[in-house]
């Protein structure tokens, strides 16, 4: 039973834990003009919102958001009674042709869909009809009730989608990753095959590793991944084993220099083999740091000898002070010789309330971190930049919350600070789980 016809956008809502984002891209762009022009040519499918007033959108999320940016207050639609599995198969198989797709949105596709197939599977055997939703047209039922030659849900899934199972497998592992994670992946950051090992990691060992990942600005290979999975299974693996692992030199991050064999011919003789031409650049090379070595050798021994004999002057008019003898100086102005003192530049640097809690943390729970960024001298614009994440973090969720809770009464003032003081403790608990990771005891103190 299908209805086409106009309704207000208003009315439309976006289906529930919807997997497909709608981005900000030059694709809507193109798309909104082409509505501006024509209008939207191919209506959305929907149906009864099952939660409330209007309807839910099955397909068509894209086209809903391009003409609301287009001025439109109406679209076409096809209003079509569906159940939940049915909704949830219809709106996946919709949006899994689209290509450039991100591997959380196919993960929580094939997720979806292959939930909603067992669903009807297990129902259609309940009302002892035809398997056709889920299993292959040959498929015949015994008279003990098994079905013959019947194909698992899986093993549909993987053909209509044009996947083997053990891929399907594979992209529903992803959705075990944390969102940080999982974005780094959507991004490119890391590799899919070392998503799928990460995801066997526990909760609060993937929010450890994608701190240090955050920290020192690496990621794991798939070696190191696999390895990491092992020791969560063997319940071994904690922050400094995570660091350590980590800190070891992949091949693929090793420096490498590439050079033309074009731009080089014309300095070799032509029977050069490879070989020779690497031996010589080498051997050039070699020649050219130790002249360079040698000249800074000649240039420091020249300023000692300056600063020697500038120091013998000095000595001879007057006596070493006791701060003289420990290795200072001083820079004579007007007569008056004032000590050359610098101040670190470790104790300007404003660390703030997060970065005090993040050091905190390092500092109880891993004093060999902890010592390291002290040892670097990293640890205070380390605090400082986690610090400047954390307030960051929190202004995004409040404004979030704010857009999306409006006070019923748009004039009260209380009902406004109430909304926002909700919007505060929120992102102050996201923002203390996620960027100063456990410190569930310090935010005990805090609250």
């Amino acid at each position: 039973m299908e209805t086409i016809k106009n309704v207000s956008i208003s009315e439309l809502h976006s289906f529930r834990n919807h997997p497909f984002k709608v981005e900000t891209n030059t694709e809507l762009c193109e798309l909104m003009r082409s509505i501006e022009k024509e209008g939207v040519l191919v209506p959305l499918l929907v149906r009864t919102n099952p939660y409330g007033d209007g309807y839910e959108v099955i397909s068509g999320h894209r086209r809903k958001e391009a003409a609301l940016w287009a001025g439109e207050t109406e679209v076409p639609v096809v209003i079509r009674e569906l159940d939940d599995d049915q909704a949830v198969v219809a709106m996946v198989d919709s949006n899994l042709h689209r290509e450039n797709l991100k591997p959380s949105e196919k993960a929580f596709a094939y997720r979806m869909k292959l939930e909603a197939m067992k669903h009807q599977g297990k129902k259609v055997l309940a009302d002892d009809i035809t398997l056709a939703q889920v299993e292959p047209r040959s498929a015949k039922k015994n008279p003990g009730g098994l079905v013959s030659g019947a194909m698992r849900s899986n093993e549909l899934l993987a053909k209509q989608a044009g996947e083997s199972v053990a891929q399907i497998k594979r992209y529903i592992r992803l959705t075990n990753l944390i969102p940080k994670i999982l974005n780094m992946v959507d991004e490119g950051k890391i590799a899919f095959t070392v998503a799928v090992e990460l995801s066997y990691l526990k909760e609060e060992e993937q929010y450890e590793l994608h701190a240090i990942m955050d920290l020192e600005q690496c990621t794991p290979s798939l070696s190191q991944a696999c390895r990491l999975k092992v020791m969560s299974q063997h319940g071994t693996l904690d922050m400094d084993v995570i660091c350590m692992v980590l800190e070891e030199e992949k091949p693929n991050q090793r420096e490498q220099i590439k050079l033309r064999a074009d731009a080089l011919a014309k300095y070799f003789p032509e029977d050069y083999t490879p070989k020779q031409k690497t031996d010589l650049i080498e051997q050039l090379l070699k020649e050219w740091y130790e002249k360079q070595e040698y000249s800074k050798q000649e240039s420091l021994a020249a300023v000692v000898a300056e600063q020697d004999k500038g120091m013998e002057v000095v000595a001879m008019s007057r006596e070493l002070s006791t701060y003289e003898a420990m290795g200072g100086t001083y820079t004579e102005m007007d007569g008056v010789f004032y000590p050359n003192i610098v101040v670190s530049e470790e104790a300007d640097v404003w660390i703030g309330k997060y970065g005090l809690l993040w050091i905190d943390y390092m500092k109880s729970n891993h004093a060999e971190r902890y010592r390291h960024h002290i040892r670097m001298g990293t640890l205070s614009a380390r605090a400082f930049e986690l610090n400047e994440e954390a307030y960051e973090m929190l202004e995004g969720i409040v404004n979030q919350y704010l857009a999306k809770h409006k006070p019923q009464n748009s004039a009260s003032t209380v009902e406004m600070w109430r909304l926002r003081e909700q919007a505060k403790q929120m992102a102050e608990e996201v923002v203390l789980s996620d960027i100063v990771r456990s410190i569930i005891r310090i935010w005990r103190i805090l609250v």
